[in-house]
């Protein structure tokens, strides 16, 4: 319930992706770590040096207290397919959403789903024993002074990146992408009730949708197979009974050999079908206002709409209009496309076809509790969207529809 769970919810979303060619000619792989390496919530704080070859360490380090590392038992079973049902809920929800689009569903994997329940769990495992700060959350290093818990030693290991699992699970055979989107969620609940991984996840997964850049990779047609796990922990250092962590660990892939899926028109997330997304954006890996000052953690932007056009070179949008349709209160907006890409020549750089829009609700009374104002949209309100796009410099089309956000996300 909304009353029992306190405002100290808190999340973080960060994108991984890797391009794979048959194994044996070359493969090459892109993008493959999440840039940049931050931890993957505000309260992991004490620092942490990955291992290297050449890495030193001090002669005599200093340990500190942490809960007995205890190997993975019978009794993880249930855990697991608890895990994997929330990720398979995952994975449900964001094929509707997809499907509700005109974007085409995901066909369930379960070498992918292994992938994300192997992953989830190694990070939830590390967490769970040490608060580690500058961790890179697609990457399974080992980490100085922790080498018990991470890395190899971890009973969740599986690849030291994204690439290196993809091939534990036989996918380097073939030609294909993929992605990997991982959110991490912690909540404080004085009642000590807390959310089920299944509804933890689809609370997760609305707010991969909510961010820019994960939400390209899930609208992409050609990422057609999906594999998702939510995995739940005690955060280090905290009260079980009423701390509760999660991790949601998605990962995608194309078709192997398949010919690129183009769709046709204006594509948008989210779209005329769409219903009950969130309402805010507070915080996003790489972040989608780069070089403005903004502080999403302080002043989200609401839920941002993606435009694409798969069959042109460029495209320039234009007089937009976003408006509260009950409110009627027209919202400021941003758009982020190949003239103001704050990520332009590196790996995170828009198409020339595509583009954000980002409404700026700064000036919205739209938190229904607490003292804070800015919550992004309001909650459980159409808004009519509208907007021309310049395809190639030669054709101009329009598009409108109206969505609706569901309750206000804090």
């Amino acid at each position: 319930m909304k009353s029992s769970v306190s405002s100290s919810v808190l999340a973080s979303i960060i994108f991984s992706s890797i391009v794979l060619t048959a194994c044996g000619g070359g493969g090459s792989s892109d993008n493959h770590t999440a840039k940049p390496s931050t931890p993957t919530a505000p309260e992991v704080t004490l620092p942490a040096q990955p291992i290297g070859p050449s890495a030193a360490k001090p002669t005599k380090p200093e340990k500190p207290s942490i809960k007995p590392v205890e190997s993975p038992t019978e009794t993880d079973i249930e855990k697991k397919s608890e895990g994997l049902r929330a990720g398979l809920a995952v994975d449900n929800f964001l094929s509707l959403q997809r499907q509700a689009c005109g974007i085409g569903g995901y066909t369930y994997d379960d070498k992918l789903a292994e992938i994300s329940y192997k992953h989830s769990n190694y990070l939830s495992y590390l967490f769970s024993h040490v608060n580690l700060g500058g961790v890179n959350p697609h990457q399974e290093d080992t980490y100085q002074n922790y080498e018990h818990l991470s890395g190899p030693k971890n009973p969740f290991f599986m690849g030291a990146t994204l690439e290196d699992r993809v091939k534990t699970a036989k996918y380097s055979e073939l030609s294909f992408s993929a992605s990997e989107n991982i959110v991490q969620r912690t909540e404080r609940n004085s009642n000590g009730i807390s959310t089920t991984p299944e509804e933890a996840g689809i609370n997760m997964a609305r707010g991969l949708l909510s961010a820019p850049y994960h939400l390209r990779t899930l609208v992409n047609p050609n990422f057609v197979n999906s594999g998702s796990n939510v995995s739940m922990y005690t955060p280090s250092g905290t009260d079980p009974k009423s701390s509760f962590g999660y991790i949601l660990t998605s990962t995608g892939a194309s078709k192997p050999n398949a010919a690129p899926t183009n769709l046709s028109g204006i594509t948008t997330y989210p779209c005329a079908a769409t219903t009950g997304t969130n309402t805010a954006l507070y915080d996003e890996s790489p972040n989608p206002t780069k070089g403005t000052g903004r502080n999403l953690r302080t002043d989200p932007i609401g839920q941002p709409i993606h435009v694409k056009i798969w069959s042109a070179k460029t495209i320039k949008v234009s007089n937009i209009k976003v408006t509260d349709v009950a409110r009627k209160i027209d919202i400021p907006v941003a758009v982020i496309d190949y003239n103001n890409d704050p990520y332009k020549n590196t790996d995170y750089q828009l198409p020339d076809n595509e583009a954000f829009i980002m409404p700026i609700t700064d000036s919205l009374n739209s938190c229904e509790t607490g003292t804070r104002k800015n919550c992004g949209l309001y909650g459980n309100s159409k808004y009519a969207v509208s907007f021309d796009v310049m395809v190639d410099n030669r054709e101009l089309q329009k598009k409108s529809f109206t969505f609706s956000t569901g309750n206000v996300n804090y």
